[in-house]
């Protein structure tokens, strides 16, 4: 992890892979008291959603994983 602090703030993004953010929610929480996914060297908070561009969407869920929400592609 990049220099990141247990406790840095969590926001729901969405993010469209590589790793631009395209949309960005308000602080909703913090990483030291809850839930979040790691992606790009980053926390993420739950519900924060990675779209690929072969049409892939994952979601950041409550146990820290990211889930396939969306596999069909373009």
């Amino acid at each position: 992890m990049q220099n990141r602090k247990m406790k840095d703030n969590l926001s729901i993004k969405t993010i469209s892979a590589p790793g631009n953010i395209v949309t960005q929610s308000n602080i909703v929480g913090n990483a030291g008291t809850g839930a979040f996914c790691v992606y790009n060297n980053e926390r993420h908070a739950v519900g924060t959603k990675i779209k690929n561009e072969d049409g892939r969407e994952y979601l950041c869920s409550q146990d820290g994983s990211w889930q396939v929400i969306n596999e069909e592609g373009n």
